[in-house]
């Protein structure tokens, strides 16, 4: 699963899910060895067989686990996926044997037993609510986030909300039978939404390359550590627990012998799991393709195509192909840069920054300092910005502003000094003015139209020349008006829809992301973005040979609006000394999440106006000016594109590249009929996943627990779609493992006592 990566948890956590997978295949392989030899609790069995629609509840499950493996250990994950489930399939059979009973209970009356007892029944309890009811309520959601719309952003709430709508109806009305999970309608639906999707599944299938070539690429790729790792723990989370812990028996409540069939379920689980890892690897699923552009484009267009002196002051020669007409008046502005302008001067001892008081400068209440370094310098998230007070001070020079820090500890000039910043740069307010339009000659290129600036009246704001705007890197002019956002764009072939919302998302590069340097502190200085601040992990890069790369755990402070990071296994400053065949150290941070709005490009400069769309990002800001405090802070997407995070890529979570891949290959109205398959499924997952948990309930408190465990598990559904797949899996996995953990113990401490009698 997504969180188990040895690189990205290490320690105990590392150890769990090795033994998980282990413990797993090691239950399964005695289990069918029980088989060969023929014992007791391995036959065929009389007694009543399982309700087929109780089986084909377990495909959803199968889904999820088939694209999440695939995501994590790449095409040979399905190998070990299908091999675990059968595995669980033989466990599970032996489970619900004829001399399933009390009588191989015995090694559970002690006190450990019973400590063992409980805490598998607890632990059935929160797999169910975090595995069941937040994963696959979750992964629902994907399945119309990853269709957009203009209503995107409440999708998911609505999906969550209508999901525990659903389950509860199907809950109640299947009461009378809740450890069966059946009910009248559901169970005809699932049959159905099961054969539509397997449908769409063989035709993704069959429209990739060759089966033959898509089995050898999976057995080639088999043969890896990750891979077993990723396909045992999907199946134990999703298949095998299904079986060995939460089926029919689970070890929790009383055996249910006889009960033919029950262990279709795993088998079920592999079957879906096949072909959905098939049709993934096929369409490469897990394979993300950027869709949208790294550059960001401005919306207005400015009107220089030059400067000229003359009779009238500063000249700005228009464009050729602008409308501007000449004896005729333009209102017109010239934007500020939104990382402020360098102006003024800081005073060391009065700790003040001072400037010219003129109208551009009333914005000011923030003195921004960039960092010296060229490269670092480009980017918005290394910038400074220290709230200060306004003072105008009157001097025989004319008015002047004097700028103080609200925080008294603050100094200007000493934190220039030992955090290598310069400036200051004053967030400055654009100037707008009226503008005339004559013409004028040029030997080198004839006739050309020029706007100059108009005397302003008498009572207006003072200030400076248009020259002088100029000279203080101002853009433009353009025509007055708002300041638009700065957009990303797309093709118009890419699919993407006018009108709707599209969520994207930036990955880290799997050596991790070179971004930041380190300070006098021996810390890893980088933007105190939010995504960066949960990192704990980063990686030493060997100069030679990327194999041998070596993760190390790290932990962050908040310090002057940045974040900081050490090792407690390395001082980071020492690296090249103790460590010269490494270099680094680089994070390896969650992807960073961001959405933008599509609109027809009309808007976009020259040729991209008819061959691209425009994507404004969903922001507080119209641009990167990085942090607005010194706390950390969601970044403008501008800021993290400048660094070497990969991508855009749409942002579907497995269940959702399924069907934003039915979209692209076959249409909306394909992709819409697949999405209702998949929620009908999804939707007797989750009632199959209650009579799970309850029954693990009941063991422990008896019928009385039933309202609030109900409770807790819809509450869930309905919250899923706020919890983000990464931290999701890091609680389903390790709650999954330690059930599973518990209830193959129990299995093989009673597997002795299975021998036949003499």
């Amino acid at each position: 699963m997504l969180a188990l990566i040895p690189a990205a948890l290490g320690g105990p956590l590392d150890l769990l899910a090795r033994a998980l997978v282990f413990v797993v295949f090691t239950a399964g392989a005695l289990a069918a060895l029980a088989a060969m030899l023929g014992r007791p609790g391995f036959g065929s069995g009389s007694g009543p067989r399982a309700p087929v629609t109780q089986v084909a509840y377990a495909s959803f499950s199968g889904i999820v686990a088939a694209l999440l493996a695939v995501g994590l250990g790449g095409p040979g994950a399905l190998l070990w996926l299908v091999l675990a489930c059968i595995a669980g399939a033989f466990i599970h059979k032996l489970e619900v044997g004829p001399k399933a009973g009390p009588e191989d209970r015995a090694s559970e009356t002690g006190p450990l037993g019973q400590v063992v007892r409980v805490g598998h029944a607890l632990a059935v309890v929160l797999t169910a609510l975090s595995a069941g009811a937040l994963l696959l309520s979750q992964q629902a959601s994907e399945l119309l986030r990853a269709s957009g719309g203009t209503a995107a952003p409440v999708l998911p709430w609505a999906i969550g909300l209508g999901l525990a709508a659903a389950t509860g109806i199907s809950i109640r009305r299947a009461r009378p039978r809740a450890e069966q999970g059946d009910g009248r309608w559901l169970a005809p639906l699932t049959l159905l939404a099961l054969g539509v999707y397997t449908a769409l599944t063989v035709s993704l299938l069959f429209n990739g390359p060759g089966l033959s070539a898509i089995v050898l690429d999976i057995v080639r790729a088999a043969f890896d550590g990750q891979a077993a790792l990723a396909g045992g723990l999907a199946a134990a989370a999703q298949g095998v627990l299904r079986a060995s812990v939460a089926g029919a028996v689970g070890g929790v409540a009383a055996a249910q012998p006889n009960q033919r069939g029950a262990w279709g379920e795993s088998l079920v689980v592999a079957a879906v799991a096949l072909l959905t890892g098939l049709a993934a690897h096929a369409g490469k699923l897990s394979t993300p393709t950027p869709s949208v552009g790294r550059e960001l484009h401005a919306l207005e267009h400015h009107l220089r195509d030059g400067l000229t002196p003359s009779d009238y002051g500063q000249l700005i020669v228009l464009p050729r192909d602008s409308e501007l007409q000449a004896g005729q008046r333009y209102r017109m502005v010239l934007r500020a840069d939104p990382r402020g302008h360098r102006y003024g001067e800081a005073f060391r001892e009065e700790n003040v920054v001072a400037a010219p008081a003129w109208d551009f400068t009333r914005t000011v209440d923030t003195v921004i300092l960039r960092d010296k370094d060229p490269e670092r310098s480009k980017n918005a998230g290394f910038d400074l910005r220290i709230p200060v007070r306004r003072e105008i001070v009157e001097t025989r020079l004319g008015p002047f502003l004097q700028l103080h820090p609200i925080d008294p500890n603050l100094n200007f000039r000493q934190l220039m000094a030992a955090r290598d910043l310069e400036g200051p740069f004053l967030n400055v307010a654009d100037y707008t003015f009226e503008a005339g339009v004559v013409r004028s000659f040029h030997l080198d290129e004839g006739e050309r139209f020029s706007l100059y600036a108009e005397p302003p009246p008498p009572d207006a704001p003072k200030n400076p020349a248009l020259r002088d705007f100029v000279t203080f890197n101002y853009t433009g002019p353009f025509a007055a008006g708002e300041r638009p956002p700065v957009v990303l764009t797309a093709p118009t072939s890419s699919g993407l829809t006018p009108g709707s919302i599209v969520h994207l998302r930036l990955d880290t590069p799997a050596r991790g992301l070179e971004l930041g340097f380190i300070n006098r502190l021996g810390e890893l200085e980088v933007p105190a973005w939010d995504f960066l601040s949960g990192t704990d992990t980063a990686v030493l890069r060997h100069k030679t040979d990327p194999e041998l790369d070596r993760p190390i755990s790290v932990h962050s402070r908040l310090a002057f609006g940045r974040l900081r990071f050490t090792s407690p296994e390395l001082e980071l400053d020492k690296l090249a000394r103790l460590l010269p065949e490494y270099s680094g150290p680089y994070l390896l941070p969650a992807s960073y999440h961001f959405a933008v709005e599509v609109h027809h490009g009309a808007r976009l400069h020259g040729d991209l106006a008819k061959t691209h769309l425009a994507l404004i990002p969903v922001h507080p800001q119209t641009a990167p000016i990085g942090n607005p405090g010194l706390r950390t802070y969601n970044p403008h997407p501008g800021e993290v594109l400048l660094t070497g995070m990969q991508g855009p890529f749409p942002d579907h979570e497995a269940a959702g590249t399924l069907v934003a891949a039915l979209a692209h290959r076959f249409g909306p109205v394909t992709a819409a009929v697949g999405a209702l398959a998949l929620l009908v499924l999804a939707l007797a997952s989750l009632v199959r996943w209650y009579s799970v948990g309850l029954r693990s309930a009941r063991s422990l408190f008896g019928r009385a627990p039933e309202f609030g465990f109900g409770l807790a598990f819809l509450v869930c559904v309905a919250l899923a779609p706020t919890v983000g797949l990464p931290q999701l899996m890091r609680a389903v996995d390790a709650i999954a493992a330690m059930a599973v953990l518990l209830g193959l113990a129990r299995l093989l401490a009673r597997l002795p006592r299975s021998r036949p009698a003499s």
